[in-house]
């Protein structure tokens, strides 16, 4: 028996309209200020299973498309710290490894916590981690997914050190926090029939 593709699994699926899913970043520059931004556009198949929310898998692709409402800024972190060319839209992807909720199934109006276990792809390389999120089920035909609180990144870990460096001078910054924080929103809806 063949195993099966992932994200073949559930019957609710990522919306990933900017407007109703969201990743965000905060970093910080110069010792202390504060740059908020968010992906704007993702892709992919995520799914939910309502009988069993340890069944969430598939992935996300996070494409070249950022926003710090800052034109500029945001063509710099994509250049320098992406590798952004032109012909390249995915500069990220997610890929779930594992969900261990409280509960494994919710009534409409209840919400649940859960551990997250991920590979985040990179063009700089890959890591595996984990989250703690918030499952919640709105109404019948709706699920949101949230992080409990941001989740660190460290952009040396990432082997992002010479990319830094190098925003760092063409920006003229006297320092770029080595931490990044990732913030996510995710809504899930009723999966069209393939």
């Amino acid at each position: 028996m063949e195993p099966e593709e992932p994200g073949s699994k559930g019957s609710f699926t990522l919306v990933t309209d900017q407007k109703t899913s969201t990743i965000t970043w905060t970093a910080i520059k110069n010792g202390e200020a504060k740059v908020v931004g968010e992906f704007t556009q993702l892709t992919g198949g995520l799914y939910l299973d309502p009988t069993d929310l340890s069944k969430v898998d598939g992935n996300i692709g996070v494409q070249n498309k950022i926003d710090s409402k800052n034109p500029v800024r945001d063509a710099n972190i994509l250049e320098l710290l992406f590798g952004i060319v032109w012909d390249k839209t995915t500069i990220a992807s997610v890929g779930i490894l594992s969900v261990s909720p409280e509960k494994n199934t919710l009534d409409v109006g209840e919400s649940t916590q859960a551990t997250v276990s991920y590979s985040l792809g990179l063009p700089s390389g890959a890591v595996a981690d984990k989250m703690e999120v918030t499952l919640s089920r709105p109404d019948a035909e709706r699920w949101v997914v949230t992080s409990k609180s941001p989740i660190s990144l460290s952009l040396k870990g990432l082997n992002m050190t010479e990319q830094v460096a190098a925003l760092r001078e063409r920006c003229a910054h006297q320092s770029i926090d080595d931490g990044v924080e990732i913030s996510v929103a995710l809504e899930f809806v009723p999966r069209k029939a393939d």
